[in-house]
């Protein structure tokens, strides 16, 4: 018997399944499979098979008819799954891409990063598909949309080399996403420079993206018209190729707008592929605004640190050139200080030459220059104590015995001036760690303040006393008292109050009192009292 070649696909050598039944072979699901039967619609010895079995009788045309029929119906039922099939693929594919661009967003350090894993998405072969992305963001405080990424080419040229080597390379989606996550910062292409000078402000009548934001509507332009004038910016950023615009939306906020289109296959934008990339924008539109809330904070975080390190910068041109502007503003004052005493005995001096070359008594003038060469002692011994280096010759005594050391110097000058002097010293020993001859001079500078807040006499109490880490001692008097402004200016060098004073007792107390590690206080009442507590670390005992 004559056996029939099956043409199927070009294979010539495959037995065609009718000759297998006229010899007499059963049939299985193996011999017969549906791509055959597919085949066989078309064969001409399929249809001769049938035309010979068809009979004169009314049941063999019938069964015949009804073959032909069913064999037709399977075809379309096949062709149908095999479009199904393909279908059900894509959105495998689809839902694969929206899985990995979710999971790679995560892992996203930056937006940058995060945007372009987004775009990738959009233009990757095993999904979307799309030749060309361009993402827009978004500025609140400017109330505008700004170009930010894109991914593809400005010039349909070049896109043949990247596919050339993306062919090469072979790289799947979750292989670029890796290289994305993992590679350092590149500069920008073409295409996101072009897209980053693109500001637009979001009123609806300034083009599709604004109004897309406005309304939170997806829009595809398959044409454009003089409709569309206001999006000059975009039209020649896509050479007027027919797009889609998708806002991207997190809890009901629109952080920018995605547009897509296909300057290379020229493929018309579908409704089902526009609702995929809603989809896919509206799945990755909570973590974009994360990273878009992280870049804002990194930026702020560094204008933070700029600003520290400018205040710091300050701080430290400050530190250095103080020194300088003290120095000058002390050289200042006591230039004023100094000029006032030489003045004065410049002119008594003359007036002495006058009045002696008359004969007259000139004692009187004479008292006045010494008078005023001893202000210039004191005002010199002052700026000395001042300015001296701090070399401190510390020892470990008892506070109670240095301040009875130094009321006994002071006791007839005290008692002199009708102070009645009262001491409250603490019952025990009250060790300290200092520099004996410094911190003595420390105690004659306020005694002598207090004595100078008392001219017409008053009662002067010295006290003692210790807290957990410091020993203190107290100088109150019952003077005239200070106001809060005097008290603020009392420890800048020259300034004073006392007609007979210089204005560098308390500067100089203070800073030794500083440099032995302790610190000095001052409370006031204005026409009561003062009271200067000078606090000092405490010492172990000896």
């Amino acid at each position: 018997m004559e056996h029939h070649q099956c043409h199927l696909d070009g294979n010539e050598s495959a037995e065609c399944w009718i000759s297998d039944v006229l010899d007499g072979i059963p049939l299985d699901e193996k011999s017969l499979p549906i791509d055959r039967i597919n085949k066989c619609i078309t064969c001409d010895a399929f249809a001769e098979a049938i035309e010979r079995s068809t009979g004169r009788r009314r049941s063999d045309r019938v069964m015949t008819q009804a073959i032909n029929r069913f064999l037709a119906l399977f075809s379309n039922y096949n062709r149908e799954l095999n479009d199904m099939a393909d279908s059900l693929k894509e959105k495998i594919e689809e839902l694969t891409v929206l899985k990995t661009v979710a999971e790679a967003l995560l892992k996203a350090t930056d937006l940058k990063k995060g945007l372009k894993i987004f775009l990738s998405g959009i233009t990757s072969g095993e999904a979307f598909g799309f030749n060309r992305a361009v993402v827009f963001l978004v500025n609140h405080p400017r109330h505008r949309l700004e170009g930010v990424l894109g991914l593809g080419h400005l010039n349909v040229s070049s896109y043949g080399k990247t596919w050339d080597r993306l062919q090469r390379e072979k790289l799947s989606f979750d292989q670029i996403v890796e290289k994305i996550l993992n590679e350092t910062d590149e500069p920008d292409n073409a295409l996101s420079t072009a897209v980053a000078k693109i500001h637009i402000p979001l009123r609806i009548n300034l083009g599709i993206l604004p109004k897309s934001v406005i309304l939170r509507k997806s829009f595809r332009i398959e044409e454009f018209k003089d409709e569309h004038s206001a999006d000059k910016q975009v039209l020649g950023l896509f050479d007027r190729n027919p797009c889609a615009v998708v806002p991207i939306i997190s809890k009901e906020v629109v952080l920018g707008v995605v547009v897509v289109d296909n300057p290379v296959t020229r493929r018309c934008i579908s409704d089902e592929e526009l609702s995929t990339l809603e989809t896919l924008s509206y799945m990755t539109a909570a973590r974009i605004d994360n990273l878009i809330l992280q870049n804002q904070l990194e930026l702020r975080v560094a204008q933070l640190e700029h600003v520290n390190a400018l205040l710091q910068d300050n701080k430290n041109y400050l530190v250095e050139t103080e020194p300088l502007i003290e120095a000058g503003r002390m050289a200042t004052t006591i230039a004023h200080e100094i000029k006032t005493p030489l003045v004065t005995i410049a002119g008594y001096a003359m007036r002495a030459k006058k009045e002696h070359a008359d004969g007259k008594d000139i004692s009187h003038n004479l008292d006045v220059m010494l008078e005023e060469i001893s202000r210039l002692e004191k005002l010199a011994g002052g700026i000395l104590d001042f300015s001296r280096e701090r070399k401190l010759t510390l020892e470990t005594l008892d506070l109670n015995t240095l301040i009875n050391e130094t009321l006994d110097i002071v006791t007839d000058k005290l008692s002199y001036s009708n102070i009645e002097v009262i001491k409250n010293l603490c019952d025990k020993n009250l060790y300290i760690k200092v520099d004996r001859n410094r911190m003595k001079q420390v105690l004659f500078n306020l005694i002598d303040n207090a004595m100078q807040a008392m001219p017409d006499g008053g009662k002067l109490e010295v006290s003692t006393g210790t807290g957990s880490t410091y020993r203190w001692f107290k100088i109150k008097d019952t003077g005239c008292g200070m106001s809060k402004e005097t008290v603020e200016q009392l420890f800048k060098p020259f300034y004073t109050t006392k007609s007979a004073g210089c204005g560098l007792g308390l500067p100089v107390s203070r800073r030794i009192v500083n440099d032995h590690g302790g610190y000095l206080e001052v409370e006031s009442i204005p026409g009561e009292q003062s009271v200067f507590t000078v606090n000092l670390p405490a010492a172990d005992e000896v």
